[in-house]
């Protein structure tokens, strides 16, 4: 029996898929169990970006080792 992973699906069955996995994610907005603190949010945004900024960084770095090791 093939796996979901392993089979080729339709535009159908991939929005088919889509839906179910959002009905959690709909329930529980509904319910009232997810409140967003807008000044939670906006504390994490500096992390993020220091995180983000280090990815950049380390991504350009690699990137330009290897052109540097490429020209020799």
């Amino acid at each position: 029996m093939k796996t979901v992973q392993n089979q080729k699906l339709s535009l159908v069955q991939k929005a088919a898929l889509a839906s179910l996995a959002l009905v959690p994610v709909v329930a529980m907005a509904e319910g009232g169990a997810v409140t967003a603190d807008a000044s939670a949010i906006n504390a994490l945004m500096a992390p993020i970006a220091v995180v983000g900024g280090a990815i950049l960084t380390v991504l350009i770095a690699i990137k330009g080792w290897k052109l540097i090791r490429r020209a020799l």
